[in-house]
């Protein structure tokens, strides 16, 4: 996500390539989907302007995020969740701010990204 913002993307491909490395060995432990995948791809699409990527990095539901490996990054996920959902006007966005400001806690960043998407 960092090398995509920067825009440097051959740093990012190298990163990607990691990260598939890695999901291949602990995939049939944690299954296929992750929130912390989501956070960051729906991210990079937030600050590239590309609404309907980060809608697709973002589709589910954060609250489906139930497993052990996805606890502290289900509030990032609902911040970016319901940032999405306003930038893209999306009929439920004031919904899914409440909901994601129940789920961001105590986390202040998140927290923070929740205010702005209210504001």
């Amino acid at each position: 996500m960092a090398h995509g913002i920067r825009g440097d993307l051959e740093e990012r491909r190298a990163w990607l390539d990691i990260v598939t490395q890695m999901r291949r060995a602990v995939a049939p432990v944690v299954g296929e989907r992750t929130a912390y995948l989501g956070v960051f791809d729906g991210l990079l699409a937030l600050h590239r302007g590309d609404l309907a990527g980060a809608l697709s990095s973002v589709s589910e539901d954060p609250e489906s995020f139930r497993r052990w490996h996805d606890g502290a990054w289900r509030q990032w996920y609902a911040a970016v969740w319901a940032e999405t959902a306003v930038l893209a006007r999306l009929s439920d966005r004031r919904n899914r701010i409440a909901r994601a400001r129940f789920i961001v806690g105590h986390n202040p960043v998140a927290a923070a990204i929740v205010d702005r998407a209210d504001a």
